[in-house]
């Protein structure tokens, strides 16, 4: 099973069962900005090193999407535009991303390891169209529709296909431009938007964003 791609994600409730999710954009509920975060400063510090060198250069900025009510994502667009974001912590299967593609083409690459600390690498991209899997690497290809994109990738179930070995963790995860991204975590399955913590929902109602900013 590749990585899955749909307009919505899931809809469906499934069992009663703890929402299990490990956040890595936005990290937290406690209203912190979105321009302010520690992935699109790093973000914006590389492009700036880039432009001081004379490379081609990108840019990385924070903007309101009509798409989404308004509500704040990042625009990644041009050459050397990404957002890195690294955790320990996020232990669960499935990787999922909200992410919309500005042009042809969107990257992303991860970065696992097993119970050994052996790291492994899953290079999706839509500019591939066939499955290559070399050492610890392997390249997916990753359909990609029109607007805003619902992303799982089976991280686990990837591991055991691709490499024959026991996913632990995902310890790192670099989106290339050009694309608009909006929510990104680690969660234990597939969960309906209504299911998830409200900072990580596509869709916050009125109080649940007062309930997030009274935290």
């Amino acid at each position: 099973m590749l990585a899955s791609v749909s307009e919505t994600g899931s809809l469906a409730r499934t069992q009663e069962d703890p929402v299990d999710v490990t956040p890595l954009f936005p990290r937290n509920g406690y209203g912190d900005d979105v321009d302010s975060s520690a992935e699109v400063l790093e973000a914006q510090d590389e492009l700036d090193a880039r432009r001081k060198a004379g490379a081609p250069t990108g840019s990385c900025t924070v903007v309101g999407d009509p798409d989404l009510q308004d509500q704040a994502c990042v625009d990644l667009s041009g050459p050397g535009s990404s957002l890195c974001f690294r955790s320990r912590s996020c232990v669960q299967p499935v990787l999922v991303l909200y992410v919309k593609v500005s042009t042809k083409f969107f990257a992303l690459r991860v970065n696992v390891i097993d119970s050994d600390e052996k790291y492994y690498t899953f290079n999706l991209s839509n500019r591939r169209s066939i499955v290559k899997v070399e050492g610890c690497t392997c390249d997916l290809p990753l359909v990609m529709g029109s607007g805003w994109q619902y992303v799982s990738v089976p991280l686990a179930d990837l591991m055991q296909r691709c490499f024959g070995a026991a996913y632990y963790a995902c310890v790192q995860v670099r989106v290339h431009s050009s694309c608009r991204l909006f929510r990104m975590y680690g969660a234990a399955r597939e969960y309906a938007d209504v299911e998830l913590p409200p900072h990580l929902r596509l869709l916050c109602a009125d109080d649940d964003e007062e309930e997030v900013n009274d935290q």
